[in-house]
């Protein structure tokens, strides 16, 4: 009676075990955008517009922005700053937040979830900077920063 319940296991688990492994195998990993630079970190995950936690495509009013930032220099004078800028289909701005490392080298994560209901959400822009930094595309940047960089994702597929 036993016996013959353990060469299923056996099977089954092997079964398993190799479903998980093609899955796993031809499943498509989340990429991430480095805006590294010598003054700052800056990773952000390329799938803003899926749950983190089942990878389903989130509804056309939320985004989910994930990664981190790091100031790279705390001997300088200033912190960096990431701005995250979610835009409707007009390219309106519909909200924005920041993420900021005062000059301090630590890690912060910008994980936020953001619902704009009711309007629906087209793209994330990502402004890389100094907070004194005036404008970051204008690039007036102060504290001896020579730049500063910008992305937008704008994929809901």
């Amino acid at each position: 009676m036993g016996g013959g319940d353990l060469p299923f296991s056996s099977r089954m688990r092997m079964v398993l075990v190799a479903t998980v492994g093609l899955l796993l195998a031809f499943a498509a990993p989340a990429q991430a955008y480095d805006f590294g630079k010598t003054w700052g970190y800056a990773v952000i995950a390329d799938n803003p517009f899926n749950d983190p936690g089942t990878g389903a495509l989130l509804p056309a009013t939320q985004v989910y922005p994930r990664g981190r930032i790091k100031d790279l220099d705390t001997s300088d004078c200033c912190g960096i700053r990431l701005k995250m800028t979610v835009l409707g289909s007009a390219g309106q701005t519909l909200t924005a937040y920041d993420e900021r490392d005062p000059n301090e080298g630590t890690y912060r994560n910008i994980d936020r979830r953001v619902d704009t209901t009711p309007n629906a959400i087209t793209a994330v822009q990502y402004d890389f900077a100094s907070p004194s930094t005036f404008s970051a595309m204008k690039l007036s940047a102060s504290c001896g920063l020579t730049g500063a960089m910008r992305g937008i994702s704008t994929s809901r597929r």
